[in-house]
Parts: structure tokens; sequence; C-alpha cells
């Protein structure tokens, strides 16, 4: 029998495991202990709620990422708040333009009054009726951004616990091979990241593509020439927001990698300072963090000069367009077919309508930004583990132990610990593995607890394999 996993500061060779000293979350309402207390701390006690204690009970429970049924309503009404306050801007040219109307027309019907008095009431019936509009934006205003703010709070709250507990539930060859970095990266900074999608863009993306289709809508009713000038340069807008978003994308995932790698190595030097000032490697992990952070500047870069192309290119073709159609509504006018007052009624639509596309656009970075964050979360919530939390046997262990044969080696080194481990340990006996430091005892204790899985070889308790108890069946045993 050969055992070596190359460890040191192994000081005893007994193995036992003292169940009266675990330490961590009392299920029955109160912390006994916190992890990483300093000394002359005081225990902090918390009090949990029932729902709590039920969650905490349940560590491994996977939680879906589809919104729960009244976070749905909560959506569609957000949603159909953001539409209705996206036709304000639309309304408020509709008024307009029959006010201009109204004041240029020169029709018998305003003979009988005088024209001072006739331009005070439209004026004042318009001052009314954008008097109610504003009011209806307030309210809208308010549903929208507080419902879609809760609804995103609620659930990336939900994706940060799937997240969390399907953490738990790996084998800890997982965390030996993922760097803390990336882990904290996808909880905090990609949660943020889906977070603002529901807070704001969503939002912004439905009140824009409402400007712009209510926009073409009713300007296709008063003149669809004019709105076709309008929309003579959408084929190159088209062209320009799809190479925005192909690029995007790409350069989105390299960012996510260079920014996990930066607080990767900020968390590897801040929990080892004491090795960093004992070794003096404080010019090294300084040059190591700027390293980091320089990639990190070059894909900012990159990315600034990839988004201010396209901006600049969108922005001259949704303000060309528009100039366009003032030069094709002149014609239209001087020709008879389209009055003053609707040239201004469409032409403010439009420009509502265009401007609605230009946030939009520019808010479709975000949403392909908060999809890749929400595609790297379900990646590693979703994780199947290699260890199943629970197994097939129900049946009471008894402690007969046996490795046949057994080989293993840790994935990040070449030389095996274990080779050809074999011996049977009987129920009520007690097994003391004698050796040097480093001499291969602990990866006998993380096979059996099921934190890795043997290469080669049978390890068997009660006579049944190891893995039908799962890891909630034999650790606390």
């Amino acid at each position: 029998m050969s055992i070596n996993d190359g460890e040191a500061g192994e000081s005893s060779p007994l193995l036992r495991v003292d169940t009266a000293s675990r330490e961590g979350l009392d299920l029955t309402g109160r912390q006994t202990a916190s992890y990483g207390q300093g000394k002359g701390r005081r225990p902090s006690h918390v009090v949990l709620s029932v729902e709590q204690r039920q969650e905490a009970r349940r560590p491994y429970m996977r939680i879906s990422f589809v919104p729960s049924c009244g976070e749905l309503l909560i959506l569609v009404v957000a949603s159909a708040a953001a539409i209705a306050n996206g036709l304000v801007p639309i309304s408020f040219y509709y008024f307009f333009g029959s006010l201009v109307g109204e004041l240029t027309d020169t029709g018998e019907e305003h003979t009988s009054a005088s024209e001072a008095d006739y331009a005070q009431a439209i004026i004042q019936h318009t001052s009314f009726n954008l008097f109610l509009m504003a009011i209806f934006a307030g309210v809208s205003a308010f549903i929208y951004r507080s419902l879609f703010t809760y609804a995103g709070e609620c659930i990336v709250r939900r994706m940060r616990r799937s997240c969390f507990n399907a953490l738990l539930t790996q084998e800890v060859a997982f965390f030996d091979h993922t760097e803390v970095g990336f882990m904290m990266a996808r909880i905090t900074e990609d949660g943020g990241s889906v977070r603002y999608l529901y807070s704001s863009t969503l939002a912004t993306l439905f009140i824009s593509f409402t400007q712009l289709f209510a926009g073409m809508a009713f300007s296709a009713l008063l003149s669809w020439k004019l709105m076709l000038a309008m929309l003579a340069l959408t084929p190159l807008l088209g062209v320009v927001m799809g190479a925005d978003s192909w690029i995007s994308l790409k350069l989105e995932d390299k960012r996510a990698a260079a920014s996990a790698r930066c607080l990767c190595v900020l968390e590897e030097v801040l929990s080892n300072m004491r090795i960093v000032h004992a070794f003096c490697q404080e010019a090294k992990e300084r040059m190591r963090y700027a390293q980091s952070l320089w990639v990190v500047r070059n894909l900012n870069r990159t990315a600034a000069l990839v988004w201010g192309t396209s901006a600049a290119l969108m922005d001259f073709l949704i303000w060309g367009a528009c100039a366009f159609s003032f030069f094709v509504g002149g014609h239209l006018v001087g020709s008879g077919e389209l009055m003053f007052g609707d040239l201004v009624t469409v032409l403010g639509m439009m420009i509502f309508a265009m401007m609605g596309l230009s946030e939009g656009v520019g808010e479709f970075g975000e949403l392909l930004k908060a999809f890749a964050a929400y595609k790297r979360i379900a990646t590693l919530a979703t994780r199947t583990p290699r260890a199943r939390p629970s197994g097939t046997v129900r049946r009471p262990i008894k402690g007969e132990v046996r490795f046949d044969s057994v080989c293993f080696t840790y994935e990040e080194r070449e030389r095996p610990a274990l080779s050809g481990v074999s011996f049977v340990v009987q129920p009520g006996n007690t097994l003391a593995l004698v050796g040097r430091s480093g001499g291969g005892q602990s990866p006998i204790l993380w096979l059996l607890g099921r934190f890795y899985g043997a290469g080669s070889g049978s390890i068997t308790l009660d006579g049944g394999g190891l893995g039908g108890y799962g890891v909630q069946g034999v650790r606390p045993s």
C-alpha cells in the first residue's frame, strides 16, 4: 500500500471525527457561532423568521429562475404602465399639432368671433389636456418604475440564493479548480446586471419602442409619404445595430472573464496578507494586480471605441432621416397635399419615434449584457455535482468500511495521493493511520466523506457502494 498526498502540517495520525464540536447555524433560530469572528468579538444572535427557518432546513434546494405567477403579474402591470408612459410624448405632439392647425386655419367658421378670443379658448383647452396628460404621465411613471424595481429585486434575490445553494452542493474538487473571485463575480456583478435589466432597461425599452411604433402608426394615418421619408435610412440603421450587437456580445464575455480574474487576484491577496508580508511579496502582487487591471483596461478601451462608433453612426442616420423628412414635408405643404398643422404633428411624432429608437438601441447593449450575465449565473447554478447530496439507500449505517485497491490523484497534481489502498474497519472498531505528515491520511477521509471520488478501486459501506448513500447520508455518520 502506497499513500501520499503531498500535504503539510498534518500533526495527528489518529483520524477521529468529533461531532460534538460542530458549529454553525442552529435551526431553532439562533446563530451559535459566526465563521471568521475575530478575537474579542461577541457572537451575534440572529432571530430567524419561520420562512427563513424552513429555507435553512432545505440548504440544497434548487430554485427556478422563471418568475413566479405573482412576479409575472407585477411585470405585466409594469409593462402596461411603461407602454402608457411611452404614449405621452406622442399625445403631446397630437395636441400641439391640433393647436397649430386650429390657429392657422382661416376658415369661415372662425370669422364670427374675434381672433384673440378664439386663440385664447383653443390654448386654454389644449393646456387643460396637457395638464391631464401630466397627471397620467406621473402616475404611470410611478407604477412602472416601482414595480419593475420590486420585481427585479425579487428575481435577483432568488437567482443569488439558487446560485449559492448550488455551490453548497458541489464536490470539493470543484472548488479546487474554480477561483473564488469567479464565483463571487457571478453572484455580485452578474446579479447586479440582471437587476439593472429589470429596474431600468426593460422600462426604457418598452417606452422607447412604444414611441417608435405609435409615432409611426399615427404618422402613417396623417401622411404615409412623410413617414416613408423618415424610414428611408432604416436599412442602414439595422446593419449598424446588428454589427454593434454581435461585437458587444463577444466583448462582454471577455470583459466579464477579465473582471472575474481581477476579483480572484484581489481576494487571494487580501485573504493571505500575512503570507504576502512575511515573504515580502508586495511588489510581485502589486504587479500581478496591475496586469489584471491592464487587461480590463484594454478591453474597455476597445468596447468604448466600438460603442462610440456605433452610437455616432446611429445618431447620424436617425437625425439625418429627420432632416430629409423636413425637406420632403416642405414639398408636401407647398403642393397642398399636407396641412401645416398636420406637418407639425407628423414631424413631432416621428422625431419622438426616432428618439425612442435611439434610446432603445442605446439600451440594447445593456440587454445583451444582462442576458450574458444571466447565462453565466444559470450555468453555475444548474451545474450537476458529481456527488449526489441524497442517495437511494435508506437503511441505518452500521459502520463497516472497506477500501479495496483504491487509487486517487488530485486533479491539479500529477503524483498520486493514494495507490492500491486496501483495508477493512468493522463496526465499533477504531482505525489509526500512522505516518509522517503528508503521508496520505487526509485523502482517505476525503474519499470516505465523498468530498472526492476515487480514481479506481472500490469503497463500500456496510457491503454496499458508498455512492448509494449520498453525502447527506454519509457525512453526519
